[in-house]
């Protein structure tokens, strides 16, 4: 998921022509790349070159323990994280978290998920909790992100479709199933989600269904998608719809310079929404992005990135190495 299709598309182009990047100053000349989106990924990536990605199995365990003491009290806490994956075949994750107010030994929190992809069928699924990133997260983006304008490589999301999550907290993901077929430079996703299933006891108001669809085409220096999803509340009393939204967007890479744009529109309160910017490399180790968006204020932070921004804002960052 730190990857957008396109630039998934750009490596593998550069790789089928020229081999493996072997520095990473040689992974910043890829279309959709450059030096500063390069520094902000260095502990994600590695360069090293594995002679066979098919039947390499890797097992990850974390564990993290916190304890804080003060006269008369004393708590703890903790993290637990379990990563499988096989190869392109598999990967699965459990995560759970306790927190320093929690009560008893159970977890307060957590999240499990299982990404398959078939053999035969350019087919992957999805079952548990995932993240799904789409566009420029005005209509669909759950999990992580670099969505804090502190460097200009960050204006830009690298929507990446639908992937597992590995969240400690099981916080600001989807829990459901998904399935993602493609078809050369064609990329189609369907989910269902429930955001809200695991604190329906204590909170079924939260309870939500959303069934949402996605169509990408991306080639090695740009991408562009449409994505709807309908949004069904109040399961446990009157059902109504509070949320039902389509957008359309779009990245691409010229000549290393970076535009992106997405529209969305609320068919519910029949309001538009929308996002453009730019990212440019500057002389010689430099970058400037300005982005203008024009949004509503309020979000479900389980389906969209955006959340209580301003009617119209604009932001404009650069720096200088």
């Amino acid at each position: 998921g730190i990857f957008s299709r396109f630039q998934v598309a750009s490596l593998l182009d550069y790789r089928n022509r020229s081999g493996p990047c072997m520095s990473f100053l040689e992974l910043a000349s890829l279309n959709g790349f450059g030096e500063d989106f390069v520094e902000r990924i260095k502990p994600f990536v590695s360069l090293e070159v594995l002679p066979d990605l098919k039947g390499r199995t890797s097992n990850e365990f974390t564990e993290r323990l916190s304890w804080r003491y003060s006269p008369g009290t004393s708590r703890y806490g903790y993290t637990s994280r379990y990563k499988l994956k096989v190869g392109e075949l598999l990967s699965a994750s459990i995560s759970c978290n306790r927190s320093l107010d929690g009560e008893g030994l159970a977890p307060d929190s957590f999240s499990a998920g299982v990404q398959t992809r078939l053999k035969k069928l350019p087919l992957s699924l999805v079952v548990g909790d995932f993240n799904a990133r789409f566009g420029q997260g005005l209509a669909l983006w759950s999990g992580s992100d670099f969505a804090s304008l502190n460097t200009p490589s960050a204006f830009m999301k690298r929507s990446f479709g639908v992937t597992v999550s590995s969240s400690y907290t099981g916080t600001n993901v989807l829990t459901g199933t998904a399935l993602e077929y493609g078809y050369g430079r064609w990329s189609m996703t369907a989910f269902a989600a429930v955001p809200g299933i695991k604190t329906v006891k204590d909170k079924p108001e939260k309870l939500k269904f959303v069934p949402a669809c996605n169509l990408c085409y991306g080639w090695k220096n740009g991408q562009a998608g449409i994505t709807h999803y309908l949004e069904f509340a109040g399961l446990y009393a009157d059902m109504y719809i509070p949320s039902m939204r389509t957008s359309c967007d779009f990245a691409i890479c010229i000549k290393g310079v970076d535009v992106f744009s997405e529209m969305m529109f609320d068919w519910v309160v029949c309001r538009p929404s929308a996002v453009i910017g730019v990212v440019s490399p500057v002389g010689d180790g430099g970058s400037v992005a300005a982005l203008l968006k024009a949004v509503e204020d309020e979000y479900f932070l389980a389906l969209s990135g955006s959340m209580k921004r301003r009617k119209l804002s604009g932001s404009v960052s650069g720096n200088m190495s």
